[in-house]
């Protein structure tokens, strides 16, 4: 297979189209295609890109954010009043953390609509 009276003949196991390459258009070949590759994938994103801000459901997002807040505000307002009607200390504060945790819910999803350019991926 490899004849030594041909010693500038070049040998490749891949395309055999790509047999009298030299390594230097192999390379600029190879990164031809990978701009190639790249711009599709730009394609495509930006297509996803644009699908995402035409189908995103704003309206859905604000109120729930808003009725998740509320909720959030609500147990903490009424653990206070449970405390202050000198109720059982059994399940101690309980409300309070739960209302936190919703307060925090509500805001990622408010800050989530606001800027939802940033959250593509």
């Amino acid at each position: 297979m490899f004849d030594n009276n041909h010693s500038n003949r070049r040998y490749y196991w891949g395309n055999p189209n790509s047999a009298n390459v030299t390594p230097a258009q192999a390379a600029q070949m190879d990164h031809e295609y990978q701009k190639e590759i790249f711009r599709i994938q730009n394609k495509k994103l930006q297509k996803i890109r644009d699908n995402f801000e035409k189908n995103y459901p704003t309206k859905f997002v604000t109120v729930y954010s808003f009725l998740i807040i509320s909720i959030g505000f609500s147990l903490i307002v009424m653990q206070i009043v449970y405390f202050a009607s000198n109720g059982v200390y059994q399940n101690f504060a309980s409300g309070i953390w739960g209302g936190l945790i919703y307060v925090a819910a509500g805001t990622l999803a408010a800050v989530i609509n606001k800027w939802r350019v940033l959250f593509y991926y």
